[in-house]
């Protein structure tokens, strides 16, 4: 407890007190002792005007001017007492309010202290620059992790654009390559074996992850809106920006096809698009590890996450998997 709080409690506790005091004081001198007092049980015993029992004081009561002097000093002392109170209640006012002033002090002070963290985190992401990492594998900082993990869309297949031979789970999280055929649609790619995400992207900053595991073949990323579905171009020229593992062999989609040489194969794929930067980038989730970028591209039609499991039914399902926003 605070020393203005033990004072505080101390003037609670005598406050009642000085009124007692007080009216005792008052008492006595209102009283008039030079009246007859009414007889009662015994001598010296007499009942005052306000019914309280006094001692028959053995010398001469003092005199009207003396008790009026008395009155106005005692007086004059609690008049001094509550003024003394008052200010001190004002003062610890005061003191409560200083410390509003600087509990807001200390919000504003750690808002600065956050927005500087902010700070901090985009410009070590500007000095990583995306671009930076074209063609170059390595780690990524934590602070651009969470930067990118922030962005997570969640992506639902849809099954109208699938390839006729994918099978697309209720939730349209998974997808695999099939015997049985679906219905023929314009919608549907003909030649790749494809799927694209039920919500399209035309500005913004979107990310998500797809599990691949041990599988020889695979597309993951995003396709424009006005690809060509009865063609097989899959280029970036054609609007694929896709990572390609197929035969065991990485490449990305590029006019040519570019290959990569990954020393740690990515059971978890995660795809990333900035629409205004114009870049897509890809990262083995497991290792928190940049894999490629595509960047300079002044995007100007909607984007649509894609994945492709490949037309082979020993493979499991490419599954569309949460991502985790932790550190």
């Amino acid at each position: 407890m605070s020393e203005f709080s033990l004072l505080y409690l101390f003037l609670i506790l005598l406050i009642p007190e000085m009124d007692n005091i007080y009216a005792n004081i008052e008492l006595n001198f209102t009283s008039d002792h030079s009246q007859n007092p009414i007889d009662s049980s015994g001598p010296g015993k007499q009942f005052t005007p306000l019914g309280r029992v006094s001692v028959q004081p053995d010398c001469e009561p003092q005199s009207t001017t003396d008790q009026e002097t008395l009155y106005k000093r005692t007086s004059a002392v609690f008049i001094s007492l509550w003024i003394i109170t008052l200010i001190i209640l004002i003062a610890g006012l005061s003191v409560l309010l200083q410390e509003g002033r600087d509990d807001r002090g200390s919000r504003a002070v750690q808002q600065r202290s956050d927005l500087q963290n902010e700070v901090k985190e985009l410009l070590i992401i500007a000095e990583d620059g995306f671009a930076k990492w074209t063609n170059k594998q390595g780690a990524v900082k934590q602070p651009v992790w969470k930067w990118i993990c922030k962005a997570a869309a969640n992506v639902i297949l849809d099954l109208r654009t699938a390839h006729r031979n994918l099978t697309v789970s209720e939730d349209g999280k998974q997808v695999r390559f099939s015997d049985r055929l679906l219905p023929d649609s314009p919608l549907r790619f003909s030649k790749w074996y494809g799927i694209l995400g039920n919500e399209s992207f035309s500005s913004g900053r979107h990310y998500y992850e797809v599990e691949v595991g041990t599988r020889g073949c695979f597309s993951v990323g995003f396709v424009k809106e006005s690809v060509e579905r009865m063609k097989y171009i899959v280029t970036s020229e054609n609007g694929f920006l896709l990572l390609i593992l197929e035969k065991n062999v990485y490449n990305v989609s590029t006019t040519p096809l570019t290959s990569l040489s990954l020393n740690d194969p990515p059971k978890k794929v995660g795809a990333y698009v900035d629409y205004e930067r114009g870049q897509v980038s890809f990262y083995n989730v497991d290792t928190r590890s940049h894999i490629y970028s595509f960047t300079g591209y002044n995007f100007s039609e909607k984007l649509y996450p894609a994945v492709n499991p490949c037309n082979s039914m020993t493979s499991g399902p490419l599954i569309i998997s949460p991502v985790s926003h932790t550190d």
